[in-house]
């Protein structure tokens, strides 16, 4: 009995069984990091069952994959659980001329919802020259004539990450679909 986990040593080992049609499949599940123990030409591990339990647990798993693909609202990172946000807001509620910063300036609270929106809001709050400065850009800008102060960082934000989760979830999906077509041809490959 030898327990195979390289294509190398399959093919060195067992190099009839990997001329044939199952040793190609079995390379394959090889490769892709499937383990296999061979007793007298035979394969008894891994058995029927187990390579079913495998497919399940695949399906399973690329069934959820292709559920999060789906179009959905971002998930965001929750302003309310801010301490900046709370700052902001009582000090909107305390501090008249800072509520008519804020409002000049067109500062959205949805800008907290992102690390960099933060730290812009933090830098207003905290900063009486960053918020003139900000207010004039505003207000003299043909910039912010036709858009909103911080939109270019919320449409940035969200995005760059839904992109980046995309495709990482599609490449997920990929290598598991093969994988599944590797583990159906194993199945049908063993008497």
């Amino acid at each position: 009995m030898r327990t195979v986990s390289s294509p190398r040593v399959f093919e060195r080992e067992f190099p009839e069984l990997a001329k044939s049609d199952r040793g190609r499949v079995i390379r394959k599940y090889l490769e892709m990091g499937g383990v296999v123990r061979i007793e007298g030409g035979r394969v008894v591990y891994p058995t029927k069952k187990r390579i079913r339990e495998k497919i399940r647990e695949k399906k399973e798993l690329l069934r959820k994959i292709e559920e999060e693909l789906r179009p959905k609202k971002l998930k965001k990172k929750s302003k309310y659980l801010s301490p900046v946000y709370w700052r902001h807001r009582i000090r909107l509620a305390l501090d008249g001329n800072y509520r008519e910063a804020v409002k000049k300036a067109g500062l959205k609270e949805d800008l907290l919802e992102t690390e960099e929106g933060e730290r812009i809001v933090k830098a207003f709050m905290e900063n009486p020259e960053y918020r003139e400065r900000v207010i004039q850009t505003v207000e003299e800008s043909v910039v912010y004539k036709n858009r909103e102060f911080g939109e270019s960082i919320r449409r940035k934000y969200g995005e760059k990450k839904a992109s980046l989760r995309e495709k990482v979830l599609m490449e997920k999906r990929e290598r598991i679909s093969q994988e599944i077509s590797v583990l159906e041809e194993l199945l049908k490959a063993l008497p």
